[in-house]
């Protein structure tokens, strides 16, 4: 790819901290042959052998990846937000001999060095490329780095290529630490090309192994929300194939794209982003690395395209509404007037596709294949009812509704957050709603595509195509050369076969609504099987087992549901393993209920929904939104009398320390300890509540009014909630990278206080 002539002067990374130009295609290819090639002298690396790539995206990250890529070496990257324990864990797992970090994450890796005696060798990059640490002078790095235990940095002497690999198996763990410009200048004498064209150059020759599609070229770990991470293993062949299905079926990349990589280069969704972007020739900036700019960044680099979360784009939307709230009436009723009149102008493209769409239903409801062209069939790219199922044409990003007055408000208000450029977004890694897919759509004016992929599947299988309008937060179609298909989960209610439903007497499918009943929506857990599957878990034959079957099916344990009427359309609607039962028989989905309430109620940051076999009730955890929550108080809509003695034990707590993590919300934690103060006072003011139990009670009212609005079932009702008022991070443990609720550590976490809870709401069976 970086060979490319097309590329080969073409930019490719841009350094966002410098606002340099950044190099071409074929200047960072060069180093990265380079710095292969004394690698493999230095490091005695072999084809196959595993090296560790650790920290926050920047320019040298990814050119690392690259280099594994060119030695035939399998990459292993260790999350930034992971910590020390997980990290020790992959380095002792893979058996990494050799691991390239930025100097932010140096006092981690060399902190569990005498665990992991197979560490010899440890690269750390000249420059940081986040904000993270100001380490960027090498003689200052290396001056404090020599007051940590177990610390040998390498010398001039050392950078030879007699270097011996054993001469540290007994050293306790005493890696040598060298500088990647060391290796990468030590690599001149082994020239900078493949093909020979430097010979004249060479000092001496030393030769590159070549991957097949058959080698391993990743091993990537997982974020276990209750267990250790687990390796999977993807083969080149299945990462190559991943990107050329995701280019030919549903991304409409340009060479003259521009990516602004947030996401973690540790995820195979950001590694696939960049491979792609290799494989199309566009532009890779890096961000500077705190979220909290994340905005100011792409004003910037101006990215033509970007990737979320949908929990980032929640936040987003948060901004954008609290900064219209905040506005001068006429401002509020000018974006009123440009949303509501592109939201029209939207629905009614999503209603002529749904009538256009409407007769195209799949002949097989067990499997879904796709399907190319095919020479005996007429095919009209612009005639759905021609289709074969989960066909898709060649994908190009529609122009925007036109509409002269939104358009120009909601460019200048809005768009301009993300740079301007956006042509299309795309959400990956949990379900996104479809009001918040709306949303997006609308003020930013351009399609926003939900995809649903898992690590083991090489990042997307089923992505929505950016030319269909948003349907009820389906995804719209599946890559190319992988089957699905849905298995029946009795036990959850949820039937892919008519004839599964009906051996269930007295209950009725999950997936019929009112308006369809004559239509049979199959629902169950969704199974994937092609040549984008991964080949199994890192030394845990038992584990593969379990999640890939004997005949092929990759079991990813959530629950989807496909829409015959709109083309086999997917949503992931549940997730097999995250249920309980409750003491009256009652099948319960936390995460469906957490995403319910949460939507529904902005002053909700965060939500963790509990209960088990034993209990009749729901509880809550809630994490309220700071901002949100000053100002129902100020507006009255939360009467609490006592504001003065909140306001000072808030200033108390600001003032206690200058710097504050980005979890914390000290005018919450004020809340709980002014209610604490009154209540060991016995202060019988504001009828004997204090302002706890009056923020616990407005959520209550909150809830109640969520479960009438959206018809929820008696049993979904929440009786009792716990404030928190530190937000849940990766960083405490409590989310995992891709941002989903660590829920055994949190029922672990706050288990006394549940047990609590629910004993004193008389939940529990005696």
């Amino acid at each position: 790819m970086f060979q490319n002539g097309r590329y080969r002067d073409q930019d490719y990374m841009l350094e966002l901290l410098l606002l340099s130009t950044g190099e071409t295609y074929g200047e960072s290819f060069k180093r990265i042959v380079k710095i292969a090639k004394a690698s493999k002298v230095l490091f005695g690396l072999k084809k196959g052998d595993r090296v560790g790539v650790y920290g926050t995206n920047c320019a040298d990250l990814a050119r690392l990846l690259g280099v594994c890529n060119v030695g035939a070496w399998i990459s292993v990257s260790l999350y930034d937000a992971y910590g020390p324990k997980s990290a020790q864990y992959i380095v002792q797992d893979s058996g990494l001999q050799v691991v390239f970090c930025t100097p932010a994450n140096f006092d981690g890796i060399i902190g569990i060095q005498k665990e992991c005696p197979n560490l010899r060798f440890i690269v750390v990059f000249d420059k940081v490329t986040t904000i993270a640490s100001s380490k960027d002078n090498k003689s200052e790095f290396l001056k404090e780095a020599q007051t940590k235990p177990g610390f040998s940095a390498s010398s001039k002497d050392k950078l030879l290529p007699r270097i011996s690999v054993e001469k540290n198996a007994d050293t306790g763990g005493n890696a040598d630490v060298f500088f990647l410009s060391d290796i990468e200048e030590y690599g001149i004498r082994f020239g900078s090309s493949l093909t020979g064209e430097d010979k004249e150059d060479w000092a001496e020759n030393v030769e590159l192994d070549v991957p097949n599609e058959d080698d391993i070229f990743s091993i990537v770990y997982t974020s276990g929300t209750t267990t250790q991470p687990k390796g999977a293993m993807i083969k080149h062949g299945t990462f190559t194939i991943q990107l050329g299905a995701a280019y030919r079926n549903y991304l409409d990349l340009q060479p003259t794209d521009v990516h602004l990589s947030y996401l973690p280069l540790a995820h195979v969704l950001e590694w696939a982003l960049q491979g792609l972007g290799l494989y199309v020739g566009i532009a890779i900036a890096f961000y500077r690395g705190n979220p909290r700019t994340l905005t100011a960044d792409a004003a910037v680099v101006k990215p033509t395209f970007f990737v979320g979360t949908p929990r980032v784009f929640e936040r987003v939307r948060q901004a954008i509404l609290q900064k219209v709230s905040e506005s001068p009436f006429y401002k509020r009723w000018i974006f009123k007037a440009a949303v509501d009149s592109r939201t029209k102008a939207l629905r009614k493209m999503a209603d002529e596709s749904s009538k256009r769409m409407a007769a195209h239903t799949a002949d097989n409801l067990i499997v879904y294949k796709p399907k190319e062209k095919s020479a005996s069939t007429s095919i009209d790219d612009k005639d759905v009812s021609t289709w074969p199922p989960f066909y898709l044409p060649r994908p190009k990003v529609p122009p925007n509704p036109q509409g002269l007055f939104d358009n120009s408000v909601l460019r200048s208000s809005t768009a301009s957050l993300l740079g301007g450029q956006v042509r299309f977004i795309m959400s990956l890694g949990a379900p996104l709603s479809s009001a918040l897919q709306e949303f997006l759509q609308v003020v930013f004016l351009c399609p926003a595509l939900s995809g649903y992929g898992l690590t083991e599947s090489c990042a997307g299988n089923v992505v929505a195509a950016p030319y269909f309008p948003i349907h009820n937060g389906y995804n719209a179609t599946l890559t190319l050369l992988n089957e699905m298909k849905l298995v029946s989960v009795p036990e959850m209610n949820y039937f892919a076969q008519p004839s599964d439903s009906n051996k269930k007497e007295g209950k009725q499918s999950k997936s019929t609504s009112s308006s369809t009943q004559s239509v049979f929506k199959p629902t169950g857990e969704v199974l994937f099987r092609g040549p984008c599957i991964f080949t199994g878990y890192w030394n845990n034959p038992e584990l593969t087992a379990e999640t890939v079957d004997s005949e092929g099916w990759l079991h990813t344990g959530d629950i989807g549901e496909v829409d015959p009427t709109h083309n086999n359309y997917l949503r992931i609607i549940d997730r097999k393993k995250n249920i309980f039962k409750m003491s009256q028989g009652e099948y319960i989905q936390p995460e469906s209920l957490e995403q319910t309430y949460g939507d529904n109620c902005q002053a909700i940051q965060q939500i963790f929904v509990y209960g088990s076999s034993f209990d009749s009730k729901l509880v809550a955890i809630v994490v309220p939104n700071e901002e949100n929550i000053k100002k129902l108080i100020q507006k009255g809509d939360i009467k609490i009398n006592n504001k003065t003695e909140i306001e000072h034990k808030y200033a108390e707590i600001q003032a206690a320390s200058s710097v504050h993590a980005t979890s914390a919300q000290p005018f919450i934690s004020a809340i709980i300890e002014c209610s604490a103060q009154q209540k060991a006072l016995k202060d019988k003011s504001s009828k004997g509540l204090t302002p706890l139990d009056i923020l616990t009670k407005y959520y209550l009212d909150e809830f109640d009014r969520i479960l009438t609005e959206q018809k929820l079932p008696h049993f979904h009702r929440i009786f009792g909630l716990i404030i928190e008022p530190e937000a849940w991070s990766v960083e405490n443990g409590f989310l995992s990278p891709t941002q989903k609720l660590k829920r055994f550590m949190l029922r672990t976490n706050y288990e006394k206080d549940l047990e609590r809870l629910l004993n004193a709401l008389g939940s529990r069976d005696k």
